[in-house]
């Protein structure tokens, strides 16, 4: 006779219910070919070593190169109180509340400003009652942000027959530009180019990472790896390694008028710095 089941040991079709599942989430996912660069991941993966105690003035990268504390950004010394200001954190936001609020709990210590749009119509063109605005006003939990929050409404649309979603999908995201190149020309002239976050609203940065960027000079762009998850982040998927990689970090030197400078979700360059986070789909 074979041994008795433990009261919570997980009966054979669940087990099968989660394997098949990681097979369909892994089966669906865009196949990487060498001839598609825009959709293959970054090929230099750089590791993100956590300096806690604060005593490393150096942090290790695969690449052989090291980012240093003591050699922070030319144009954005670190964590100084008059460039803190400049960081900002972009996102779409369509229902989902409480991952918003993970987003900004996570991100507050590091993130002045969080440009956040709101659309009428979901990227398929069906319509929708925005709901954040009425949050913000009657849910206290976002009292804490509020200050910080900068909320547009956008008027979407139906689609054609035959259109694509991705059509107005890059419409909302050169609406969120638009609203980001207004807010940078207010600046004064001098006034060193913000470090901003692009990520969809279930791409999280750690706030270690915010930290990291903040402190040294990684360039004009970098690919942010994150764990991937589905339905919580009890479920994790992908394994080890990159697995979500398409939100990025980014300078813009010429304030959103240079070229490549606008928000996107997609591939911009072959560096990516692993375990900057959590994407939970």
């Amino acid at each position: 006779m074979g041994s008795k089941r433990g009261k919570y040991a997980p009966r054979s079709s669940s087990v099968r219910f989660i394997r098949n599942l990681r097979l369909l989430i892994t089966s669906c996912r865009p196949q990487q070919n060498s001839s598609n660069t825009s959709h293959s991941i970054p090929q230099i993966q750089l590791d993100h070593v956590e300096d806690k105690v604060g005593q490393s003035d150096k942090l290790p990268f695969k690449s052989g190169t090291s980012l240093s504390r003591s050699s922070p950004r030319t144009y954005s010394p670190a964590l100084t109180q008059s460039h803190s200001s400049l960081n900002r954190a972009q996102t779409i936001f369509s229902t989902e509340l409480d991952l918003l609020l993970i987003r900004l709990h996570e991100l507050s210590p590091h993130i002045n400003k969080f440009f956040i749009l709101e659309s009428t119509h979901t990227f398929t063109g069906v319509a929708k009652t925005p709901i954040l605005q009425s949050a913000l006003r009657e849910d206290s939990r976002f009292e804490p942000f509020l200050e910080r929050i900068n909320l547009t409404i956008w008027e979407g649309r139906e689609l054609e027959k035959g259109e694509d979603p991705f059509t107005q999908e890059n419409q909302v995201r050169r609406a969120l530009t638009d609203i980001l190149v207004d807010s940078l020309s207010s600046l004064p002239s001098k006034t060193p180019s913000p470090l901003m976050l692009f990520t969809d609203i279930d791409e999280i940065p750690s706030r270690s990472t915010v930290e990291l960027l903040k402190s040294c000079d990684f360039g004009p762009k970098i690919h942010l790896g994150m764990k991937e998850f589905v339905y919580s982040f009890g479920w994790r998927v992908g394994g080890e390694g990159v697995g979500s990689w398409r939100g990025s970090a980014v300078v813009w030197e010429e304030r959103g008028r240079g070229e490549g400078e606008y928000y996107r979700h997609g591939k911009t360059g072959e560096r990516v710095l692993e375990g900057s986070g959590w994407h939970c789909s």
